[in-house]
């Protein structure tokens, strides 16, 4: 199992406790220092993406290294209040995680990026969320 992490620290713990390979990136070059990962069968995000300042350029990441028939699992706080931390939830207005629309801005981004949305449901075990279950759009 392979995990990514862009605190060394982090991933050096992720190393240690679950004993998994853990490698140290940014999200917006998966493929840094590990160009042969290109063969996921899944890529799980969980409560990240709304910190990217590109989330664009994190779903083509995740398009490069994720198996042509592979899911993308993402998690995110929706809606994201628009008061909320706006300088750590950045990528909240690209995605459309800040309006209270049924997600519908939100799936406007996933397809525009590349993938289709297999499954949608939203939970509230940390905080308002939804959870998307992805393909590539072929």
């Amino acid at each position: 199992m392979w995990g990514f992490e862009w605190s060394k620290d982090k991933a050096q713990k992720a190393r240690a406790h679950y004993n998994l390979v853990c490698g140290g990136c940014d999200m917006h070059e998966l493929s840094c220092e590990y160009e042969e990962l290109t063969d996921f069968d899944v890529v799980y995000s969980s409560h990240t993406i709304e910190h990217a300042l590109n989330p664009a350029k994190v779903f083509q990441e995740i398009k490069k290294v994720l198996k042509d028939n592979g899911e993308f699992v993402m998690v995110l706080p929706y809606p994201d209040p628009s008061d909320g931390n706006k300088e750590a939830h950045c990528g909240k207005y690209t995605l459309g995680t800040n309006l209270d629309d049924d997600a519908k801005k939100l799936e406007q981004f996933v397809y525009d990026n590349g993938f289709i949305i297999i499954e949608k449901k939203y939970d509230d075990f940390r905080e308002p969320e939804v959870w998307l279950r992805m393909k590539k759009r072929m």
